[in-house]
């Protein structure tokens, strides 16, 4: 067939796989609500008033489970909408930290606790990988557009005379925390080969 024969005429629908992030109550799972055929799988309580097929559920597993019966097809949804990211990262960050022990063997009870953001590291490696394969995967065999909410917002440090207010230690986004963490590791080995006790000010040149 000529290049001239392969030519398509009007609008061409597109297989949604997106991300939509804001500030909360700004109407993302309003806008998700309007997507083809929806269904809301709400992790938080901000899909209460939007008139569209919504589901509650509270674990990663009931989550793959729910991929699993899609796949089945006996439904009529195109659209799948996850409301929100920010839950997702909560079971994931319990589940990282009951994997680790402080040195007295003692469990951990927050991902912040693991030394040189080594939970965050292995997240990234644990869970967040594996979720993001299987949600391809998914889209791959139904055919089912993606939509995954979250929220924007940083921490913010507290407003001190002078200096960078951003703070980069509590940042949301995964990269930016193994990023950070890449940093807190060199710099904590550079201090052990100096045999320093105290650390009055560091920078790192951004």
């Amino acid at each position: 067939m000529s290049l001239l024969g392969k030519v398509q005429s009007g609008a061409q629908p597109r297989r949604l796989r997106d991300l939509w992030y804001g500030e909360p109550g700004v109407g993302k799972t309003s806008l998700a609500a309007q997507t083809p055929s929806p269904l809301i799988v709400s992790l938080d309580d901000g899909a209460g008033a939007v008139s569209a097929d919504k589901l509650r559920i509270g674990s990663l597993k009931e989550l793959r489970d729910l991929l699993g019966e899609l796949r089945q097809g006996r439904h009529s949804y195109k659209t799948l909408v996850i409301d929100v990211l920010d839950e997702v990262e909560r079971w994931i960050a319990c589940d990282v930290a009951a994997g680790f022990k402080d040195e007295k063997g003692r469990k951990l009870n927050t991902i912040a606790e693991i030394p040189f953001a080594a939970g965050y590291k292995s997240s990234i490696d644990s869970h967040w990988r594996p979720l993001l394969a299987d949600l391809e995967a998914f889209q791959s065999a139904t055919g089912i557009g993606l939509v995954l909410l979250a929220w924007a917002g940083e921490g913010k440090a507290p407003d001190e005379a002078g200096g960078n207010v951003y703070d980069k230690y509590a940042s949301a986004n995964p990269v930016e925390r193994r990023l950070v963490g890449g940093f807190l590791e060199a710099f904590d080995g550079l201090v052990a080969k100096t045999g320093a006790r105290d650390a009055h000010e560091a920078g790192c040149g951004e």
